[in-house]
């Protein structure tokens, strides 16, 4: 009997949280196999984090928050709420109205985005013996990538990483780290590194002055890196980029942000998502998970700099009307 193939763990990453956010939810409603692991970081400097385990219509767990703590914690906002705050009506829906008969593109909508997104598989607040992310990524973000393969064997996995944390650092602890004494890598199998960009925010981020302290973003009291620096690491570590615009972004402008990305980026396939009122879910899924792009032997962003790359080309989501497909509004 041949041996079972290990999950397929797809990272999730970008510094535009409605975007990634839409992106993930595109993900789910295209595969309702498919678990999606976040952390928020809100409370990372008291060393606490809060994981959210969540699939598209499937109530397996759930670990409640302590009774005084608020159902959904507060997030900085430093800048105006995007449109992308109600895209995706249909990924609006709160768990119970998500079944797995329910049609994601015929369900109600909701003025309001946010986490009810899918349902919630267990949401669970973690005390960290140090507060920072590589204690996060030890104590907790990797063996919670090992539990969930053993525990749904045959489900794959989708790493959603906040905001300020660059998918080269996942990728170094993943190549290092041991679970109960067993490589991860021998466990699950990371497919890819997706960054997500936010046509109408990365270039006001990538300009910026900021530091991830101007927003509220720093994990450590030390952590003096700036927006620019975190959003450009993003993009450069990636093997794919979704390029999350929304109706009424001008064309031209896509077109010239598209160059730019590849400027940074190579190496990297770029899967826009186009200006119309719905997103093609089982086409963006195609084009970014089972691909197989990322190769854990392939050298860090400076070295890749160095030795020169060859050009991946952009993929195109195709036609809506192909596969799953949901709504897209855009707030007024």
């Amino acid at each position: 009997m041949s041996e079972a193939p290990k999950p397929a763990v797809t990272v999730l990453s970008g510094f535009s949280r409605d975007a990634v956010q839409a992106t993930a939810r595109a993900l789910l409603i295209a595969d309702e196999n498919l678990i999606a692991i976040s952390h928020d970081l809100t409370d990372i400097r008291h060393g606490r984090v809060t994981r959210t385990v969540r699939s598209l219509s499937e109530l397996l767990e759930h670990s409640a928050l302590p009774a005084d703590a608020p159902p959904f914690p507060p997030r900085p906002s430093p800048m105006s709420p995007s449109p992308l705050s109600s895209s995706l009506s249909s990924s609006s829906l709160s768990s119970s109205s998500l079944s797995p008969s329910s049609s994601p593109a015929d369900a109600p909508q909701r003025g309001r985005a946010g986490p009810e997104w899918a349902a919630t598989l267990e949401r669970v607040t973690v005390e960290l013996v140090h507060g920072c992310v590589s204690c996060t990524l030890r104590e907790d973000v990797l063996p919670t990538l090992v539990r969930l393969a053993r525990t749904y064997p045959g489900r794959d996995l989708l790493l959603v990483l906040p905001p300020a944390i660059e998918p080269e650092t996942v990728a170094a602890a993943c190549a290092r780290c041991t679970v109960g004494g067993e490589p991860l890598a021998e466990i699950v199998h990371f497919d890819s590194y997706v960054t997500v960009v936010d046509a109408d925010r990365f270039l006001g981020d990538l300009t910026s002055s900021d530091d991830l302290r101007d927003r509220n973003l720093h994990t450590t009291g030390d952590d003096h890196r700036s927006v620019a620096d975190v959003v450009t690491h993003q993009v450069e570590f990636s093997d794919t980029i979704v390029l999350w615009s929304r109706p009424g972004t001008d064309p031209s402008a896509l077109d010239h942000l598209g160059t730019l990305l590849h400027r940074l980026a190579p190496w990297s396939v770029l899967v826009p998502t186009g200006t119309t009122h719905r997103i093609a879910c089982t086409g963006l899924s195609t084009l970014t998970r089972h691909t197989a792009r990322h190769d854990p032997s392939r050298p860090g962003i400076l070295a890749r700099t160095a030795l020169g790359s060859t050009t991946l080309g952009v993929a195109a989501l195709g036609p809506a009307a192909a596969g799953v497909t949901a709504p897209i509004t855009t707030s007024t």
